[in-house]
């Protein structure tokens, strides 16, 4: 993202951002709900309800929670919130772009009018990939 489109959407700067993209065994990179909130300009609260309510826009490769050792892992690094009860949600680049179609905040918002991320517009040059998603799997017929 250039900052020409961060100065747009809010006062988190590019390489902040990247400090809150976190890495563990067996997961893509991610940030945290309470990350993605920030960024956001909005509440935790109001990312965890956007999940709840629009669970077909957010599978498991968009959004899932960290299991208690990672939790526990994040939390060694005063990440997280020092609760253990509390397993958060983490987004991947996907689920965070997907999180500002559905959040109000202005900062989301204005999210929505960037470019979509590049594994959007390289799974889009796959035509077949393209048939399945915009008809349903159903062949096309002219």
């Amino acid at each position: 993202m250039s900052n020409d489109h961060l100065s747009l959407v809010g006062r988190t700067s590019e390489a902040a951002i990247k400090n809150l993209i976190y890495r563990l065994p067996g997961r893509p990179p991610f940030m945290l709900a309470q990350d993605v909130a920030k960024v956001y300009e909005t509440e935790t609260r109001a990312v965890n309800q956007a999940v709840q309510r629009n669970p077909e826009r957010f599978p498991d490769s968009f959004c899932f929670r960290l299991t208690r050792e990672e939790a526990d892992h994040l939390r060694s690094q005063n990440v997280i919130i020092n609760n253990p009860a509390y397993l958060p949600n983490a987004f991947s680049h996907a689920g965070a772009n997907m999180l500002s179609a559905v959040l109000t905040s202005p900062v989301a918002v204005a999210m929505c009018f960037l470019s979509p991320p590049q594994e959007t517009k390289t799974r889009f040059r796959s035509s077949e990939y393209a048939k399945t998603v915009l008809t349903g799997g159903r062949p096309v017929t002219r």
